[in-house]
């Protein structure tokens, strides 16, 4: 078993749409202040979006009182960005063909992430993606995306929320 050694971050947010840019502003800072170059920013805000939006959208963490969490791993080359809600008694989260109405969002994470999924754990439902960036000392990106793909230059905000962070992760519902 290979070990990774990641930095572990964390928060909660409230379920509401307004918590979706402060989530995605977070995970964005966290990744600013690593090696990780503007592209992966961007795709990590896309991820982030998509995933927070759906937890406010269409699990139980998105009515009232309920809260979703955000977990950051970061290593030298990649993070982990995991959404934990409470999941839906109705539905679970999946990419759905191009016909339909719904469902792109996570297509879109699939395109932009190194890997992603989707686990049922007990108490909640987790939703992650994982992003790469190029090894500081110059070596390729550790994802299998083709660099052929546009960079994206986009002027991120550096904006911290010194918010109290539990010890441990609060009950989603």
């Amino acid at each position: 078993m290979v070990r990774i050694n990641a930095k572990e971050h964390y928060r909660s947010f409230s379920g509401q749409p307004e918590s979706v840019s402060v989530a995605r502003d977070w995970v964005v800072g966290l990744l600013r202040e690593t090696t990780a170059d503007d592209e992966t920013c961007w795709q990590a805000a896309v991820v982030t979006s998509e995933l927070a939006t759906n937890s406010v959208r269409h699990t139980a963490s998105g009515q009232d009182g309920g809260r979703f969490e955000i977990w950051v791993f970061i290593s030298n080359t990649f993070a982990r960005i995991e959404v934990r809600d409470a999941g839906s008694d109705h539905s679970v989260p999946r990419v759905t063909t191009s016909r339909s109405e719904s469902g792109h969002g996570l297509a879109l994470v699939e395109q932009l992430a190194r890997s992603s999924g989707t686990q049922r754990r007990a108490g909640y439902q987790a939703t992650y993606a994982e992003v790469c960036w190029r090894d500081p000392t110059g070596g390729p990106r550790m994802d299998t995306a083709e660099e052929s793909q546009p960079a994206v230059n986009r002027p991120w905000r550096r904006r911290f929320h010194d918010d109290t962070l539990p010890a441990q992760p609060t009950r989603l519902r």
